[in-house]
C-alpha cells in the first residue's frame, strides 16, 4: 500500500490547547467560589479594608501564567444587593456590581493597594500575569483575551478579569467585565515623560474630556462628573540619630532612626465632585488652585528601609559572629601580636637577611616601590594607633567606678522582670561594663572585627593583671559564681573568687610563725571566729611542732563530748570549703564521672570527705569514727542504737576512708581547690576562643543591654511599643541557653521595628506638637495619622494642620528668582505637584440611544515621569428596548 492510499482521520473530539486553557480558567473560578454580588460600598471602605489574595499557576502557549484573585475583606450589610427602581424599565436591568463601583465616588484616589483597585475602585477582580516573560505579541494578547471573555461567560462570573501585557514595569492591562447582557472593556495607556513638556497638550482636563467623549461615541445627556486631586510631596525635618553617641559619665547606647522613618508627607488637595462646566483646565490656564480645594488630606510615605542604630549595631555583631575568624586574624591587622614574647619570635633575625636574595632592578622602580611602601606603612601605623587609642579610651571610661549606666535608673518601674529573670549579668557589674564597651566599639561600622578582638584581648589582660597583682576586680560583688547568671559572668566571678583565695592564703602565711602556732595550741580551748578560708601547706612544715596529742585547726567548741574520752569536748574543725564551680565545670565533672568505673567515681567524690576527716582528727585527738559521724552526718547516729544501718554495712566507704586518713589541719593539707590552676585555665580558655565562641559567651549580656535600651527609650504613655519588645521570649531563650545567632537576628529585626515606630512618633511630635488653641484638633490628627492610610485635614487649607504644613513648604520649597513672575500652574506656594489625578464619569446609553444606561469612566494620572490613562467603557450587548 502506498502512502497516498493511507486515510488519515482527524479527531475533532480532542480538546485543543486553547480549549484546555479556557477549561482550566473556568475550573479555577468554580473552585474559588467567587462572589459576584455585594452591597454599596461605604466611603473609604476599600482603603481601610484588608485585602486577600489567591493564586494559581497555569500554562498556555508554552508560557507560565499566574492567575490571581484579589478581594477586599468587607463586612456586607444586611439585605445585601442593589434594589432596583420601579420607574424606569431600563433601570430594572441588573448589571454587575463592579460596573456599579465604577460610578462610586466614595473610594476615589485610594492611597494604597493594587493599581487596578486604585484606577477602577474594584472591590474584587481577577488578573492573569505572565510569570517570567513579558506578553508582547499582539496575536497572543488577542487569543488570551478571547479566552478570558469565554471563561467569564461560561462560568457566569461577573468579576473584572484583566490580562497584564507589555513590559511589567509599565503596569499595562487589558480586560473586561461580562454579565447582565452587557460588558465593560478595560484598557490602559502609558507614556514615559522624558521632559516636562511631553504630552502637555493632552495632560490637562480639557484634553482628557475630549478623549473621554470621543471614546464614548454616544451623546452624554448630562455634564461629565469630575473628581480631581493634586498631590504634593512635603519634606519635614527629622532629628537624625547618630551612632557616634557620647561616652562619658552618663553613657548612652545607640538608639533611634539614622534616617527619617517618614520619607515625606503626601499632601492631597481634592475636588471630590465637580461638573465639567464649572471648571476650566487648559494648557494656558487652570482654575485648580490647591488653596481653594474643598478637601485636604495627608498620608505618610514611609521609608521602606529605615536604618536604625541599635539594629545596625547588632547586625555588625552578628556579622563578625558569622565570620567565625580566630582572634589573631583581626589583631594581626593592627600589628598586635597576641603571642608576643614567645619562643617563635626569638629566632636569629640575621637568618632572614642571609637567606634573602635581592632582586636586581632599576633605580626608578626601586625608588617608587620604597616610597609606596613607606606611605602605606605610615598609614597602617596611624590606623593601628588610632584604633588602639579608641579602645583604651572606651575601656578607661566604661570601666571607671563613676560610670552611671542608663539602664540602672528607671528600669525597675518599667520592666522589672528583665533584670530579675534574664540570665545575663547584674546591673553595674564588670560584665555589663564590658558589654557597654563592646557596644561602643561596634558603633563604628568600619573595622568592627578589629575593635572587637582588641577589646576582648584588653579585657583578658585586665583580668590577668588583677589576678597577678592580687587586686580585687571592681564591680564583682558575689562571693562565688552564681549559676543564675550567664557563663561569662560566672567565669568572671570565679576569677574574683580565686583572687580572694590568693589574698587570704598570702595573709595567713605571712602572719604564721612557730611562736604563733604554740600560742594557738595553748588557747585551743577558747572559741574563735574565722572566715571561710583554706591554705596551702607551709614550706617550713618540717620545723612545725608535730605532736599528735595536741589539737590543731579548731574553729568552735560544741556541747558534745568525745565517746572514748567523756571529759573532752568535741570541737568543730576548720575545714576547706566546697570548691565553687561554673556551669561548664559542672558539666565536665558529670561527664568525667559517667565515664569512670564505680570505685573510681567514689574516690573522685571523696576528696572533700577525706579532707574533713583529716581536719576533724587534728582538732579532736583520740576521736573515733562515731564522733565524726555525730558531727558530719547526725542523722546516721543515735544514742540508743549507735551508727545507722547504712554506716554498718560491710565495705562501707566512710569506714575505710576513716581508717586510712591521717590527722592534718587544713594549714598542712593539699588544696582541694587550686585557685591558681583554675584561674589560669580560664585565662587560657579566653585566649584560645575564636570570635564566634566569644560572641556566644557575650550574647546574653549583649541582648539584655539591647532590650534595656529599648525599654528605656520607648514612650511609657503608650504601652503598645513596649509590648513589641520581645522581652518574655528572650528571657525564656536565655534561661535555656538558646540565644543562637538566629534568635539574636530576630531580636535585631524586632528592635528595628520598635526603633522605626518610635522614630515615627518622634517625627510626629516634632512637627505636629499638641499645644496651643488647636491642641484637640492636632491631637485627633496625630491619633489618625499613623494608624489610618489617609487622614482628612479639618478645615482644609484654612485649618490649623494646613497652617503648619504651609509653613514647612515656605521653609523648604525653593524661592522663585523673579517674585513678579507668573506662578506656575497647580503650584502650592512654591511647590509643584508630584501627581495630578483626574477621574471622569458618566452614565451613557451605549452603543445606541435605546441601549441601557451604563457607567463610563476614565482615570488619568500625570507625574513628572509618566502619563497614564485607564479607561472603562461599557456597552449594552443585547440592545435592550
Amino acid at each position: 500500500m502506498s502512502e497516498s492510499d493511507i486515510f488519515e482521520i482527524e479527531d475533532y473530539t480532542t480538546a485543543s490547547p486553547l480549549e484546555k486553557f479556557i477549561a482550566a480558567l473556568e475550573d479555577q473560578i468554580h473552585q474559588w467560589g467567587l462572589e459576584t454580588r455585594g452591597s454599596p460600598l461605604d466611603k473609604n471602605a476599600l482603603a481601610q479594608a484588608n485585602w486577600t489574595k489567591k493564586s494559581k499557576k497555569l500554562e498556555f502557549l508554552g508560557k507560565s501564567f499566574d492567575l490571581e484573585y484579589h478581594a477586599a475583606l468587607i463586612d456586607e450589610k444586611d439585605g445585601a444587593g442593589f434594589e432596583m427602581a420601579e420607574e424606569d424599565l431600563e433601570d430594572k436591568r441588573q448589571i454587575p456590581v463592579a460596573m456599579e463601583d465604577l460610578l462610586d465616588r466614595g473610594n476615589d484616589f485610594m492611597p494604597r493597594g493594587h493599581p487596578l483597585a486604585l484606577w477602577y475602585s474594584f472591590r474584587a477582580f481577577l488578573v492573569l500575569t505572565p510569570s517570567e516573560t513579558n506578553l508582547m505579541d499582539q496575536s497572543e494578547i488577542s487569543t488570551i483575551s478571547s479566552a478570558l471573555n469565554l471563561s467569564l461567560f461560561n462560568a457566569s462570573c461577573e468579576l473584572p478579569f484583566l490580562l497584564e501585557i507589555k513590559n511589567k514595569n509599565r503596569a499595562m492591562f487589558t480586560g473586561a467585565i461580562v454579565g447582565g447582557g452587557c460588558s465593560t472593556d478595560f484598557d490602559v495607556v502609558h507614556f514615559n515623560r522624558k521632559q516636562a513638556s511631553d504630552h502637555w497638550e493632552i495632560s490637562n482636563l480639557s484634553s482628557l474630556l475630549h478623549v473621554f467623549k470621543s471614546k464614548v461615541r454616544s451623546p452624554i445627556p448630562l455634564p461629565v462628573q469630575l473628581s480631581v486631586r493634586l498631590t504634593y510631596a512635603v519634606q519635614f525635618p527629622f532629628p537624625f540619630s547618630s551612632k557616634a553617641v557620647r561616652i562619658g559619665k552618663y553613657s548612652t547606647l545607640p538608639w533611634g532612626c539614622m534616617i527619617s522613618p517618614i520619607e515625606f508627607l503626601q499632601l492631597s488637595c481634592s475636588w471630590p465632585i465637580v461638573s465639567e462646566d464649572l471648571v476650566s483646565d487648559t494648557p494656558e490656564y487652570t482654575d485648580l488652585d490647591p488653596l481653594q480645594a474643598p478637601q485636604w488630606s495627608v498620608c505618610p510615605v514611609y521609608n521602606n528601609n529605615p536604618k536604625t542604630s541599635m539594629a545596625t549595631t547588632l547586625n555588625g555583631y552578628l556579622k563578625i559572629w558569622d565570620e567565625a575568624m580566630p582572634i589573631g586574624f583581626y589583631l594581626s591587622q593592627i600589628g598586635y601580636n597576641p603571642n608576643e614574647g614567645s619562643s617563635e619570635t626569638s629566632s636569629n633575625p640575621l637568618e632572614k637577611i642571609v637567606s634573602h636574595q635581592p632582586e636586581v632592578t632599576n633605580l626608578t622602580k626601586m625608588t617608587g616601590n620604597i616610597t609606596g611602601f613607606i606611605d602605606s606603612n605610615v598609614q597602617h601605623e596611624e590606623r593601628s594607633r588610632r584604633i588602639r587609642e579608641e579602645i583604651e579610651n572606651i575601656m578607661a571610661v566604661t570601666f571607671s567606678d563613676d560610670l552611671i549606666t542608663p539602664s540602672s535608673t528607671g528600669l525597675g518601674s518599667t520592666c522589672p522582670e528583665l533584670d530579675q529573670k534574664m540570665k545575663s549579668c547584674p546591673r553595674n557589674s564588670l560584665v555589663q561594663k564590658l558589654t557597654l564597651a563592646i557596644f561602643h566599639a561596634l558603633m563604628v561600622e568600619k573595622e568592627v572585627g578589629v575593635r572587637f578582638a582588641l577589646l576582648w584581648k584588653k579585657f583578658i589582660e585586665f583580668l590577668k593583671t588583677h589576678f597577678e597583682n592580687m587586686t580585687l576586680l571592681p564591680c564583682v560583688e558575689s562571693k562565688h559564681p552564681q549559676l543564675q547568671y550567664s557563663l561569662l559572668q560566672q567565669k568572671v566571678e570565679m576569677i574574683q573568687y580565686c583572687i580572694k583565695c590568693k589574698l587570704l592564703r598570702a595573709g595567713r602565711i605571712s602572719s604564721t610563725s612557730i611562736d604563733n602556732r604554740k600560742k594557738s595550741l595553748q588557747e585551743s580551748e577558747k572559741s574563735c571566729e574565722s572566715d571561710d578560708e583554706f591554705f596551702d601547706a607551709e614550706d617550713d612544715s618540717k620545723e612545725m611542732i608535730k605532736n599528735e596529742d595536741l589539737p590543731e585547726g579548731r574553729e568552735k567548741k560544741t556541747d558534745m563530748k568525745l565517746l572514748k574520752f567523756s571529759e573532752k569536748a568535741l570541737y568543730i574543725p576548720i575545714t576547706q570549703q566546697q570548691p565553687p564551680m561554673t556551669e561548664d565545670m559542672i558539666e565536665a565533672q558529670q561527664e568525667a564521672l559517667m565515664n569512670e568505673k564505680a570505685e573510681n567515681r567514689i574516690l573522685m567524690q571523696s576528696t572533700m570527705l577525706s579532707s574533713d576527716m583529716s581536719a576533724f582528727k587534728a582538732a579532736n585527738p583520740g576521736a573515733v569514727f562515731e564522733d565524726f559521724v555525730r558531727w558530719h552526718s547526725p542523722t546516721d547516729f543515735s544514742t540508743e542504737n549507735g551508727l545507722s544501718a547504712r554506716m554498718t554495712l560491710p565495705g562501707n566507704h566512710w569506714v575505710d576512708l576513716w581508717s586510712t586518713t591521717k590527722a592534718e589541719p587544713v594549714s598542712r593539707q593539699k588544696r582541694v581547690f587550686d585557685d591558681t590552676s583554675v584561674a589560669n585555665d580560664i585565662f587560657t580558655e579566653f585566649e584560645n576562643l575564636s570570635v564566634d565562641q566569644i560572641c556566644k559567651l557575650l550574647t546574653p549580656n549583649i541582648v539584655h543591654e539591647a532590650l534595656v535600651t529599648a525599654v528605656n527609650n520607648v514612650s511609657t504613655e503608650d504601652d503598645s511599643l513596649l509590648k513589641m519588645i520581645p522581652i518574655s521570649d528572650t528571657i525564656k531563650l536565655s534561661q535555656h541557653d538558646a540565644l543562637s545567632m538566629k534568635a539574636v537576628e530576630n531580636v535585631a529585626d524586632e528592635l528595628s521595628t520598635v526603633e522605626t515606630f518610635q522614630g515615627r512618633l518622634t517625627w510626629l511630635d516634632l512637627n505636629f506638637s499638641e499645644s496651643g488653641d488647636a491642641k484637640e484638633i492636632i491631637k485627633a490628627f496625630n491619633k489618625s495619622f499613623l494608624s489610618c492610610p489617609e487622614t482628612i485635614i479639618q478645615g482644609a487649607a484654612r485649618g490649623p494642620i494646613a497652617k503648619i504644613i504651609l509653613e514647612k513648604i515656605n521653609d523648604s520649597a525653593p524661592r522663585r528668582v523673579d517674585e513678579n513672575s507668573q506662578k506656575p500652574p497647580y503650584s502650592l506656594v512654591n511647590l509643584s505637584p508630584s501627581n495630578r489625578e483626574y477621574i471622569l464619569r458618566a452614565s451613557v446609553n451605549r452603543p445606541v440611544p435605546v441601549s441601557a444606561k451604563l457607567p463610563q469612566r476614565l482615570y488619568a494620572s500625570v507625574t513628572p515621569s509618566e502619563f497614564r490613562m485607564a479607561g472603562a467603557f461599557s456597552s449594552d450587548n443585547t440592545f435592550f428596548f
